[in-house]
């Protein structure tokens, strides 16, 4: 039997949609901005963010970015103007470094919705907002201050408006505005991934070289290098071409094509990370596939080697064109599909890896399980509860044997993740008696009210846990140092929040041959590390334990 969107969203006139969907998006808003600024930076990402945007504040040079006061060569400034116009607005502290990502999160959010009220229907754009508002990787990665939100936000809008442009025989210049932003943003990949996208889409269908005719591509390059041009050009000029080399080269071929700051993983990270932050709802997604790929009518031919890429070519154009005439919906599926599995599969070619990468995956993603969630039978909800229902389960009684190999973490967060995976093992249990007891119906609304559990209880808790034991005694420290102009020296540690709360330049020795020689060059440091380095500090006779908070410790030197 076919589960609808009735279970869930009554019958709906025209009125009544729009105001549900208004409804539920300021319902969202709630998840992005409620207690935005609570907890204190998170380390090394945010800082890396938040602190170059006050110290152009203070500097008033709003071309080159610096760290600790030092010229730093990574992402182009435009999240970190938004920082500063945010501290203008709503003074320095931790609210006003992240609003710039959760505002964009929050409009993709709208931004999603509204396309798919539009193109595909209502009820879906219904489903949306409650599962996209209930990822847990996009909800986290909203609320803070780094420049993968804002990225998101720049290539949906330029994918989206692209399709719909073309859609409507416009010129897609909302597109090349947001390609400019995001280049702006984080870089080429601002181009690459929605160009390489839209290639795709177009080249499936057989109109790759109309879609480029009707482009205007003189006007979408002018627009585009109007943008982003200006400041690359003058901070290369500016920095005698180190930019050029540290950024362009280092922080953008270099990273893809090897480690870059340790950041390596296998071929797998990211599908696995993508699934794992999209959780619970993921859980479905290989059956959506199999769905996708039925409405497609995708099947082995038997044909291998240049035969088969032969008949690929030649076929899937018209194979696709007249599924679509059949089904519109399937254009807007085949977009979404194509920008989900070009996002993955080109960050796991990438030798460096990290988790926000795949974030412009997730608007797309959610389109597709918004569409088909509804559609799916009793049986492959049950099917796809049991095996979360196994992961919850095995993980529960597996993971505790591995928590000594987890970093920096303490019994509270380890019992944390315990309470969680039982909370899931229930949850998912009680899902599947409902489902065998055909209450359909309920079991739909107990999986729904999992996911909000999940985000809005223990997503809440498990990140004031984490804040209060890996950050908030960083920030004391940072700030009870403030106002003393005593060096502050760090030792086997990557806080750079503590410049954020300490408002002044720190030492940052990067191994222990240099944390001795600055003791050498100062007569008396405040020095901050772990609670574990107790020890090692100790052999020195000049210098004293002051405090220690958790996982770190304060100590003063002097000569």
């Amino acid at each position: 039997m076919i589960m609808t969107t009735k279970l869930i969203f009554p019958k709906l006139n025209s009125s009544g949609s729009i105001l549900a969907v208004i409804f539920a998006l300021l319902l969202a808003s709630v998840i992005f901005f409620t207690n935005l600024g609570k907890y204190p930076l998170f380390n090394p990402d945010e800082a890396l963010y938040a602190e170059p945007a006050l110290e152009m504040l203070k500097s008033h040079d709003y071309i080159t970015t610096s760290l600790n006061y030092v010229i730093r060569f990574t992402k182009p400034p435009l999240d970190i103007w938004a920082m500063v116009l945010s501290y203008k607005i709503f003074g320095i502290n931790e609210f006003a470094a992240r609003f710039p990502g959760a505002a964009a999160g929050y409009l993709t959010l709208i931004f999603t919705t509204i396309f798919t009220y539009k193109y595909l229907n209502k009820k879906t754009a219904l489903w949306l907002c409650l599962i996209f508002s209930q990822a847990p990787l996009f909800i986290t990665i909203a609320r803070e201050a780094i420049t993968d939100m804002p990225l998101t936000l720049f290539i949906t809008i330029a994918v989206i408006n692209f399709y719909t442009s073309l859609k409507e025989a416009k010129t897609p210049y909302l597109s090349y505005i947001m390609i400019g932003l995001a280049i702006m943003t984080k870089g080429p990949v601002g181009l690459v991934l929605p160009g390489l996208s839209l290639s795709i889409f177009y080249l499936l269908k057989g109109e790759l070289i109309i879609a480029f005719k009707k482009i205007n591509i003189v006007k979408a390059c002018l627009i585009i290098l109007g943008i982003a041009l200006p400041w690359y050009i003058t901070e290369i000029y500016i920095t005698n071409g180190a930019y050029f080399k540290e950024f362009i080269i280092r922080e953008n071929f270099q990273r893809f094509t090897g480690v870059v700051d340790a950041h390596k993983g296998q071929s797998w990270y990211h599908l696995v990370v993508f699934c794992l932050g999209f959780l619970p709802w993921s859980i479905f997604f290989p059956v959506i596939l199999a769905k996708i790929f039925k409405d497609f009518k995708l099947k082995n031919n038997n044909l291998t080697g240049i035969k088969a890429i032969q008949n690929l070519i030649t076929t899937i154009p018209i194979k696709t064109n007249n599924l679509i005439q059949q089904n519109p919906d399937l254009e807007i599926i085949l977009l979404c599909l194509i920008q989900v599995v070009v996002t993955i599969a080109f960050f796991s070619i990438s030798v460096s890896k990290l988790i926000p990468y795949t974030l412009p995956a997730y608007p797309f993603a959610a389109i597709l399980l918004s569409y088909y969630l509804p559609k799916l039978t009793n049986k492959e909800f049950i099917g796809s509860c049991t095996f979360l229902n196994i992961i919850f389960g095995a993980s529960y009684f597996i993971l505790p044997k591995y928590f000594y190999k987890l970093r920096d973490t303490t019994p509270q967060i380890n019992d944390f993740i315990l309470n969680y995976l039982l909370f899931g093992f229930i949850a998912t249990l009680i899902c599947l008696g409902l489902s065998f007891s055909r209450q359909k119906k309920l079991s739909i609304i107990m999986f729904c009210l999992f996911s909000v559990l999940s985000i809005t209880y223990f997503g809440i808790k498990g990140y004031g846990l984490i804040s209060n034991i890996w950050e908030l005694p960083i920030k004391n420290f940072a700030i009870a140092l403030s106002n003393n102009q005593v060096p502050i020296l760090i030792y086997d540690l990557r806080k750079p929040s503590i410049m954020f709360y300490a408002k002044r330049k720190i030492l940052i020795p990067l191994n222990y041959q240099q944390f001795t020689n600055c003791l050498k060059l100062n007569h008396q440091a405040y020095i901050i590390s772990k609670t574990k380095n107790i020890s090692t500090l100790s052999q020195f006779t000049k210098i004293k334990l002051l405090k220690t908070d958790g996982l770190f410790s304060l100590f003063y030197y002097q000569n």
